[in-house]
């Protein structure tokens, strides 16, 4: 867990916040942004398109934002992480 303090006029306020990991599948590209879907059916995008692909799997740390709902999480960062096949294998990158 990550704690975070922010100064506000004369208060100090604490906003705490915790990461998670997630793995998403990219399902659309378009430009430099990249649209991703969780499992359960969340979309995130983010940019920097790079060398992904659809399909291809995405090792995510997300940021929680201190609250229970999952529409305003935060990307922290991501890594490719594997493709699907047409007969449904994943397949992982490992360095």
């Amino acid at each position: 867990m990550t704690t975070l303090t922010a100064l506000a006029t004369a208060a100090a306020i604490t906003v705490t916040s915790t990461f998670y990991p997630a793995t998403m599948e990219i399902t659309n590209i378009s430009g430099d942004v990249v649209t991703m879907e969780t499992a359960t059916g969340h979309v995130y995008e983010m940019t920097g398109a790079e060398d992904y692909m659809t399909g291809d799997l995405v090792a995510l740390i997300m940021d929680d934002n201190g609250t229970p709902e999952v529409t305003d999480d935060k990307i922290i960062s991501a890594r490719y992480a594997g493709y699907w096949t047409e007969n449904g294998m994943i397949y992982s990158y490992e360095e």
